[in-house]
């Protein structure tokens, strides 16, 4: 990467003023500094460093960038890197070696490197390592090692060769580091376009694009929860960080190319330089892509081929997007009229991403199958209309069935898809079955959907002779309060009492909680945010005698399936403020509100809404119990203002006020007066409104 060029020298200029060029003392502190102490990760670096050196060497010869990298094992705990460009002479290898500093890629921005210490990487994992360079038919072998806290390169031999030119890197590693290596190596190869030949192939390599939209931009898959945007210069990868000087528009998981020289890092090139150019860059390139994005998600979802590949593509592209620009992405013009007659538009405006059998869809289908569906959690499938949906990426994911017999498939299909889900083609009553199951073949080939045919899964049950069991006249069941950390003895229920009222029930092994997918505590906690949002919940615990009965009643609905169907119907309210200001309101108040200039007046307002919006009872303040909510797709809004507040004009103009109006209540006799403080804020417009070029008058 081309660098600027300085040399030491002292030359007098005129007079008796010199310039002196500044030198590095060769010294213990100063080795250790620029071989370990650079680097935060030094395995990391070793792999990085040596990786793109082998590139770089490639380059440098005008050969295709070909490389081998061996990642320890436990049958060989050696991490080496052997590139095939050019080699190294005998001198080259002396002078590169011992000579920190010293590089040969400065005068392009091809290469990757740029301070020249990347190559003594090694020093930092290790005490030693060895450097190996065959060149023009001999095999030389150095050891380069730490002694007395300074590098030193020694001759091990030279031997003639029939292997292509090429250095080799080798540094010996620690059985405790071996997964660390592997681990890193795999993050570090997954962003370089050059992908090295490895010596193992459990090592993924690849890096999950959620969608490939651009060649210089793209959006990768990160499960973590704090997803990072990236810049990849040089095929390393930057994280950039949040810093109140980088508009990144709310991208997340973005990884921008970026040409060599773009940006800046620091010299262990582990984490970007925020110097001028780079921000500057950085700001640039998320601003061009904010503008593309729309563009580019429009033309990606017209070229799929299929509903589901549009609406897993939108799906991603509006989750990965900046939040001013998410309502542009609509996947509706690239939506067959059968998908689109599906959509459950009842429901909350969530656009087409819910699905059910609709009266539209009946329509379209001749009126001749109805649509229902048996989630995990059911005992028994139920028709999927307006309040009955399923969500887009269930629909496409789940097993399809056509129901092409006409008696005895509702037990053998629900005991075949117990804790599993599916969706049934069956036909309408009263229609043939023949024509049903036609037309039902006829739509799922449209969706591009595989199917199974219920008469196929029967087989599996041809000698099945197990009797239904005839519902109890009454049982036991505990009485669960909330919050539920404690079960209760069960009593008796009448079959009057049964069936008056809906319940949901936990199932209990014993007397403990049975439940699959959540602990107990946190579904009495969701169950409890559910009953303060307003749904009636009579809780019950259900010992597992009795679960098979309670099962086929309508009325009663196990708390896993409840809290998966509840939780995504509710909008939570979370917090938008760490901290909620503080108004003296003896000093502003609805009374005297209207004394104050505008700008107050509407911060005074939109401090009281704010905090009538976090008192509701839809409001959910801890992290935790969001993260929770999220995990079962639940929404959440945030705080909107009615009016436009700028709290740094506020600051700026109205100091005293601001000051006054914050100051917490004092005694009597201290307390400062609305109408003073009113003054002061008059005072203060007045000076703002009659400010000069010399500056605002003074007070």
């Amino acid at each position: 990467m081309i660098q600027q060029q300085y040399k030491n020298n002292v030359e007098k200029v005129s007079g008796n003023v010199t310039s002196t060029g500044f030198t590095i003392e060769v010294n213990e502190s100063m080795f250790q500094m620029l071989t370990s102490n650079v680097y935060n990760d030094p395995i990391l670096a070793v792999i990085r460093e040596w990786s793109t050196n082998a590139c770089d060497a490639c380059i440098a010869g005008n050969k295709t960038i070909n490389f081998d990298v061996n990642l320890p094992t436990l049958e060989d705990a050696t991490f080496s890197v052997r590139d095939y460009g050019t080699g190294l002479p005998e001198e080259d290898i002396v002078g590169l070696f011992s000579n920190l500093g010293a590089s040969t890629k400065r005068d392009s921005n091809e290469f990757n490197g740029t301070f020249g210490i990347g190559r003594m990487a090694g020093l930092a994992v290790s005490d030693s390592f060895m450097v190996e360079s065959f060149y023009n038919g001999t095999h030389y072998q150095y050891a380069i090692s730490m002694q007395n806290g300074v590098p030193v390169t020694m001759k091990l031999g030279a031997d003639p060769t029939d292997q292509p030119n090429g250095l080799l890197l080798s540094v010996s590693v620690s059985f405790d580091d071996i997964k660390h290596y592997h681990e890193k190596a795999e993050n570090l190869y997954k962003y370089f376009d050059h992908k090295p030949n490895l010596n193992i192939d459990t090592i993924n390599i690849v890096l999950d694009r959620a969608n490939h939209i651009s060649d210089d931009w793209f959006i990768a898959k990160d499960n973590s929860y704090y997803p990072s945007n990236y810049v990849v210069m040089a095929q390393v990868p930057y994280a950039i960080p949040y810093d109140s000087k980088i508009e990144d528009y709310g991208f997340k998981q973005l990884v921008i190319k970026a040409e060599s020289g773009s940006v800046s890092f620091n010299p262990g090139r582990e984490s970007l330089s925020l110097n001028q150019q780079t921000v500057e860059y950085i700001n640039k390139r998320f601003t061009e892509i904010k503008d593309e994005y729309v563009h580019a998600a429009i033309m990606h979802m017209s070229e799929q081929k299929y509903d589901s590949d549009v609406m897993f593509a939108y799906s991603t592209l509006k989750e990965n997007a900046p939040y001013e620009i998410r309502d542009l992405i609509d996947p509706e013009p690239f939506l067959s009229d059968l998908y689109k007659s599906m959509v459950n538009t009842g429901f909350y405006n969530a656009g087409p991403t819910y699905l059910a059998c609709s009266k539209e869809f009946m329509d379209m289908t001749s009126n001749l199958i109805v649509l229902k569906y048996k989630d995990g959690y059911r005992k028994t499938a139920k028709l999927l209309e307006s309040t009955e949906y399923v969500k887009y990426d269930t629909f496409f994911k789940t097993t399809h069935v056509v129901i092409d017999v006409k008696t005895n498939f509702v037990t053998q299909l629900n005991t075949h898809f117990a804790s599993k889900s599916a969706i049934y083609w069956q036909r309408d009553a009263g229609k043939d079955i023949e024509e049903a199951n036609a037309k039902a073949i006829e739509v799922l080939g449209e969706l591009n959907l595989p199917y199974v045919l219920a008469s196929e899964i029967l087989k599996e049950y041809e000698n099945d002779d197990a009797e239904i069991k005839l519902p109890r006249q009454g049982f036991y069941a505990s009485r669960i309060s909330l919050p539920g950390h404690h079960i209760p003895k069960a009593e008796t229920m009448s079959e009057i009492d049964i069936i008056s009222s809906d319940y949901v029930y936990v199932k209990l092994k014993g007397s403990n909680p049975d439940l699959a997918n959540i602990s107990f505590d946190n579904a009495c906690q969701l169950l409890g945010i559910l009953r303060a949002a307003g749904s009636n919940i009579k809780l019950r615990g259900v010992q597992k005698k009795y679960q098979s009965f309670i099962e086929d009643l309508d009325n009663w609905t196990d708390v896993e399936e409840y809290i998966a169907k509840e939780i995504p119907t509710k909008t939570f309210k979370i917090p938008t403020l760490d901290e909620v200001p503080r108004l003296n309101r003896r000093i502003i108040n609805n009374e005297n509100l209207y004394g104050f200039p505008q700008v107050i007046q509407d911060y005074s307002t939109e401090v009281k809404n704010y905090k009538l919006f976090i008192a509701d009872d839809n409001c959910i303040r801890d992290d935790s119990v969001v993260e929770l909510l999220k995990s079962f797709d639940a929404n959440f809004e945030e705080y909107q203002p009615e009016k436009e507040v700028d709290l740094d004009y506020l600051d700026s103009v109205y100091p005293n006020t601001m000051e006054l109006i914050h100051k917490p209540y004092a005694y009597p006799s201290e307390e400062v007066s609305s109408e003073l403080v009113q003054r002061i804020a008059k005072l203060e417009e007045f000076y703002d409104l009659h400010s000069t070029k010399a500056g605002k008058i003074p007070a």
